[in-house]
């Protein structure tokens, strides 16, 4: 695909401003995140949503705009 790949850490998920259609679990409270997918998706350089979160199987993903 020609795509860099590029690590989100927990302190920048914890400063996107967006609020995720779910409400987090456990896990994520203690860590100070409201979510993974959908913050990532705009940490990585994203505008907007494309596609909220959708999990398939074992995997959850989010598309953003760039």
């Amino acid at each position: 695909m020609g795509l860099p790949f590029r690590l989100i850490d927990v302190d920048e998920l914890r400063r996107i401003d967006y609020g995720c259609a779910t409400p987090p679990n456990d896990e994520l409270r203690r860590l100070g995140i409201r979510g993974v997918a959908e913050l990532a998706a705009l940490a990585a350089g994203g505008t907007s949503l494309l596609l909220r979160k959708i999990v398939v199987g074992r995997v959850t993903v989010a598309v953003a705009r760039v």
